[in-house]
């Protein structure tokens, strides 16, 4: 044991106290094994937090070098147009819910709408496997 002035005082303390300071101590030496568990935990924590905020710069980047949106051929945003085109002037809009059962394209007019509307179709099919369309209900069985 290492000497020092206080080596050689004598002090009274009652048991009480002793058994107060001892758990104070013990408090300190529990704390001190918390805040290294703590410190470590941060320092995990700091580590994933490092590697998301790469990962989101990295996808960051790729979607700036993206194209913000479907780059289409002229051919098929002519057929777009021109599909547009037939069904405002040719296809009779629905005035209501209740006009949804009528809903016709008049008969001299058909050929005219299904020609343009097959055109674009096979336009969009031809731009390849980027363009996925929603299959569509015909009228047969469901």
């Amino acid at each position: 044991m290492r000497t020092n002035a206080y080596s050689n005082i004598k002090v009274e303390i009652s048991l009480g106290s002793l058994v107060a300071i001892l758990d104070i101590v013990d408090r300190f030496v529990g704390a001190d094994e918390d805040c290294e568990k703590l410190r470590a935990e941060n320092e995990k924590l700091e580590k994933e937090c490092q590697c998301q905020a790469k990962e989101i710069n990295d996808l960051r980047c790729e979607l700036s070098t993206r194209p913000s949106a479907v780059e289409l051929h002229p051919v098929t945003l002519t057929a777009i147009e021109n599909a547009k085109y037939a069904l405002g002037r040719l296809y009779r809009p629905i005035a209501s819910e209740e006009g949804l059962a009528n809903e016709t394209v008049p008969a001299d007019c058909f050929h005219d709408v299904y020609k343009v509307l097959k055109d674009l179709v096979d336009r969009l099919e031809e731009e390849g496997p980027t363009l996925r369309m929603a299959p569509v209900f015909t009228g047969g069985e469901k």
